[in-house]
Formats: C-alpha cells, sequence, structure tokens
C-alpha cells in the first residue's frame, strides 16, 4: 500500500507572497505541514496518497474533492492577522488552519480521526521544536544500543546519532542540509541507520556506496555524503 506522500498547503492570497515570488511563507507552512504529517505515524486516509490544502482569499464552502489520489481541501484564512503574529503564533495559526481543515475532511470522508488529533497533540506539545528519535538498535555484542536523532527547522535537517554503552552516552552529528519537508532524505537515511560493525553506527548504503556513521573507538564521523543545497 502506497504512504500518504505529503499535506501541502496553496494559498491564492493577496497579502501573504507564495513562490516564487517569495519563500517566506512557504517556508514556514512547509515546516508546520511537514511536523504534522510526519506526526500521523505513517497513517494513509483510504485511497488517499496526498492531501493538498487550498487557501482562497473568501470564505469557501466546497466539499473535498478527488483526481486519482490526490485529495483537495478549501479554506480560508486571515491574512492581515497571519502577518502580524510572531513566528511562533504563525506556526499555531497554520497549525490550526491544516488541523481544522483535515478534520472536517475527516468527518466527511470517514478518516480515523483519533490518528489527526494525537498528530496535532504531538506539534503543539512540543512547542514546534521537530525532533524525531528512532528506534534503538542494539550492538552485535549487545552491550551497546545505537539510536538515530533527526532534528529539524524551517531551513536545516540535521541527522544525529546517540551511542549509549551502559552509563556513558555520545552523540555526533552526521549530517546537517538543506530541509526538504516531507521529501527530505534525511528521513530514509535516519530510518535505516544501523550497526555497520561492532564499532560503528550510521547509515552504509551497498547499492550507492554512500556511508555516514559514528566510529565509537575513534570518536569521530566518517562520511562521503556531501548534499549541496539542491540535493534533497
Amino acid at each position: 500500500m502506497w504512504p500518504l506522500d505529503d499535506i501541502t498547503v496553496y494559498s491564492t492570497g493577496m497579502e501573504i507572497k507564495d513562490t516564487p515570488f517569495d519563500w517566506e511563507f512557504r517556508k514556514t507552512v512547509n515546516f508546520v505541514s511537514d511536523y504534522y504529517h510526519n506526526s500521523l505515524e505513517g497513517y494513509k486516509p483510504p485511497k488517499t496518497g496526498r492531501i493538498c490544502i487550498q487557501i482562497n482569499k473568501d470564505s469557501v464552502s466546497q466539499e473535498p474533492s478527488y483526481f486519482g489520489a490526490i485529495c483537495t481541501l478549501y479554506t480560508t484564512m486571515d491574512e492581515e492577522l497571519y502577518l502580524r503574529l510572531s513566528k511562533v503564533g504563525q506556526y499555531r495559526y497554520l497549525l490550526d488552519l491544516i488541523h481544522h481543515t483535515v478534520m472536517e475532511a475527516a468527518d466527511k470522508l470517514g478518516w480515523d480521526k483519533s490518528v489527526f488529533e494525537s498528530a496535532y497533540q504531538t506539534v503543539l506539545g512540543s512547542d514546534f521544536v521537530f525532533e524525531k528519535r528512532y528506534k534503538g538498535k542494539k550492538s552485535r555484542d549487545r552491550k551497546s544500543t545505537g539510536v538515530a536523532i533527526l532534528a529539524k527547522t524551517e531551513c536545516r535537517a540535521t541527522l544525529k546519532v546517540g551511542v549509549a554503552t551502559g552509563d556513558s552516552t555520545r552523540e555526533a552529528v552526521l549530517f546537517d542540509k538543506k530541509n526538504w519537508w516531507w521529501g527530505d532524505s534525511s528521513y530514509e537515511i535516519a530510518a535505516k541507520c544501523k550497526w555497520i560493525d561492532q564499532d560503528s553506527f550510521g547509515y552504509e548504503s551497498k547499492s550507492t556506496n554512500k556511508f555516514a556513521y559514528y566510529s565509537v573507538t575513534e570518536d569521530k564521523v566518517k562520511t562521503n555524503m556531501h548534499f549541496e543545497g539542491s540535493v534533497f
């Protein structure tokens, strides 16, 4: 079954400029929608591969519509109020807009509303600090546990690994790159972090020969992964 790829918000407002004219709103709304989408923990509404939320200038009463597996929802926003808010206030405004729009659709389309409510509370309860800790993995001798930790802001995606042995815990940054939100490769890389050998924890791909891992013995990161601004 294909996953729910993303929840994307589009604006046709007058006061708020979107890409390609201005990236400020796009970065902000993508960060919030990516965090909310990731907090669904893999939930996929029936027959839905993408959710697109269309913000119109005037109040709308359109029903959810489908084009294939793309579900489009419609809403409006108070642009002048939004622009007066602090950055955290804008995060909260957009989170509420996304959540309320999706919950209305969930009620009409029979989606599991508890999953969306849980995602909303996760984002709100974190004060918009996006940090995802993956399941810990035991070393081959069972003495150490390695874990991948992905932190995201509007602009950056940072992947760290932590290695715990007894009462000692070490952390190291594998990479810090531009954030491409729901399409960012850091999700897949973090999910595939493992023990490379008895000493090293991180990412290694035999198909691409790319690697980024932390050597416990040498206390250093080894990598051949380099991310340019346009690389996801």
